[in-house]
């Protein structure tokens, strides 16, 4: 028990490294895009005779791989780094029960020796596997649809030769 233990404190260590550089480039890249932001704003917008003032009002958005890899490493993190703290909730309850279950059938099949807890172990470990990509594809695409407005509207169109017209308006 206790070199698996270790094993699982050197991997924790492993991937808080992990996060801690993968954040530090997201912030690089986002410099980088801004500089080259401003750099077209010096260089070409005089050209078109327009008035660019410093506006502090510039969209803010998410890292989509920093917010995959968020909820890769910590279940639901991606999540409530999105803000999105009902499905961190359902991402960290599913994939904590989903770990459990592999851990009490690992345990039961390293008592017992049957073959049906091996086998539903492994089972649970595919579930798991799907869980979290889920959850990592979940938290990326919440991420990078964070810039778009989110006004959307569903209204009834009314009904004409007997069909029933519903309108659908997004707005981005």
């Amino acid at each position: 028990m206790r070199k698996f233990s270790v094993y699982v404190f050197k991997k924790v260590l492993y991937l808080i490294f992990l996060l801690i550089f993968i954040t530090g480039i997201d912030s690089l890249k986002e410099r980088a895009l801004s500089q080259e932001a401003e750099f077209f704003k010096v260089k070409f917008c005089p050209l078109l005779n327009e008035n660019i003032s410093n506006n502090n009002d510039t969209l803010q958005t998410k890292s989509p791989i920093g917010a995959s890899v968020r909820s890769l490493l910590i279940p639901g993190l991606g999540q409530i780094y999105n803000g999105k703290k009902v499905k961190a909730l359902l991402a960290a309850a599913g994939e904590g029960i989903l770990i459990y279950s592999i851990y009490d059938n690992n345990k039961k099949f390293n008592n017992t020796k049957e073959v049906k807890y091996r086998k539903r172990r492994n089972t649970l470990q595919w579930w798991f596997v799907f869980v979290l990509g889920l959850s990592a594809v979940d938290a990326y695409v919440d991420a990078y649809l964070d810039r778009f407005n989110e006004n959307m509207d569903i209204s009834f169109g009314g009904f004409n030769n007997g069909y029933v017209y519903l309108n659908l308006l997004v707005r981005f």
